[in-house]
């Protein structure tokens, strides 16, 4: 659940920062085509000036002319162009210079926030898979300390569930059931403490010391006054029931 949600919070932030640049893109590209087109009048008006220039240089190459020339300025005067509405709309030259300049400069603090975020995103992914590790080492080694308890001397595991739900009324019930849960029934039946059986018997083996010991050492740390003695006495009778029940036809 952990690393869904870390993915949809980076598909989210992945979504987000393509919308900015692909609306940025757009007004972008807008930006170019008012320009352009603004730029297309300019020089229109350009060449109509020259032309008009040349036609003013050969009235005034005469002395006689004179009239006609200030005629001519007075109509280069009124055919200067006027920014109409549409003109204002894209923008007449001198504001689209600054308007232009001032939209680059606007785009390129947006445009450099998005390449940060794309650089950062890298170190970004790596903190999120520490972070996915760690959880997943902590899950794991909590799972596994709620599959295995060690006994007293850390060298014996049984089931947490298990011996939380051992029977603690009475020292030998634990007792008992502790052999039972590490060794079972059947090992119990046909095994003894030290491997030695009484006459006409069959042949026994002995339990593992190991193990004893460990049972010993987690009876008498639930019973603290209990002994030695009681706790191999406990698993004897232990042993010596099952061996009769396993008889029983």
């Amino acid at each position: 659940m952990f690393i869904e949600k870390c993915e949809k919070i980076l598909k989210g932030h992945a979504t987000q920062m393509m919308s900015k640049y692909d609306k940025k893109k757009k007004q972008k590209s807008t930006r170019q085509e008012a320009r352009d087109k603004t730029l297309a009048k300019l020089k229109d008006t350009l060449s109509q000036k020259r032309s008009l220039q040349a036609s003013e240089e050969l009235f005034s190459s005469s002395d006689d002319c004179q009239t006609p020339v200030r005629k001519k300025r007075m109509r280069i005067q009124q055919f200067s162009p006027q920014p109409s509405s549409d003109d204002t709309d894209i923008g007449s030259p001198p504001p689209l210079q600054i308007t232009g300049t001032d939209a680059q400069d606007n785009a390129v603090p947006s445009m450099a926030e998005i390449i940060g975020c794309l650089r950062e995103l890298p170190e970004t992914l790596r903190l999120m898979k520490e972070c996915v590790e760690k959880v997943n080492t902590s899950l794991s080694h909590t799972s596994s300390t709620n599959v295995s308890h060690f006994l007293p001397g850390k060298t014996v595991a049984v089931s947490k569930r298990a011996f939380l739900r051992l029977n603690r009324t009475r020292m030998t019930v634990f007792a008992q059931e502790l052999a039972v849960l590490l060794f079972s029934k059947d090992t119990l039946a046909k095994s003894t403490l030290t491997g030695k059986y009484g006459k006409g018997e069959m042949a026994k083996g002995q339990l593992d010391v190991i193990k004893v010991q460990a049972i010993t050492d987690a009876v008498i740390e639930e019973f603290p006054g209990s002994t030695v003695s009681e706790v191999r006495a406990a698993i004897r009778r232990k042993c010596n029931n099952e061996h009769f029940s396993h008889k029983r036809p």
